[in-house]
């Protein structure tokens, strides 16, 4: 599962839809070009700067993610793999942006205006 979060100004609450459409053209932009290994090395050291100095969770978020990272890595890198990217592969980056597509997406909208609206 892939997921992107915004928090929106009450103008991009009503323009939700332009927002997913620039977000997907985007995702079409980085199709367009071949991964890049810099892109790469900088994502891994800012995930591996959350990883040493990242705050304690409560207990029950803790129990959590670990119960979901154990559905996705072996129990010896549990605790790190969310985090440490290993190898840089540009055919699964390849692989995973194909599959970001509009037609794949599930999108939920949760807004103070759209509540106070309902």
């Amino acid at each position: 599962m892939f997921e992107v979060q915004m928090a929106l100004s009450e103008e991009g609450d009503g323009k939700v839809d332009e927002i997913l459409l620039e977000l997907f053209a985007a995702v079409n932009m980085l199709r367009a070009l071949p991964p890049a290994r810099w892109v790469f090395e900088e994502c891994s050291s800012l995930a591996e700067m959350g990883f040493r100095y990242k705050e304690q969770d409560e207990p029950m978020d803790a129990a959590n993610s670990l119960a979901t990272s154990l559905e996705h890595h072996p129990p010896a890198d549990v605790l790190s793999a969310p985090y440490l990217h290993q190898e840089f592969d540009p055919a699964a980056i390849e692989a995973m942006l194909a599959l970001l597509t509009p037609a794949r997406v599930i999108t939920l909208h949760s807004s103070r205006c759209v509540a106070a609206a309902a």
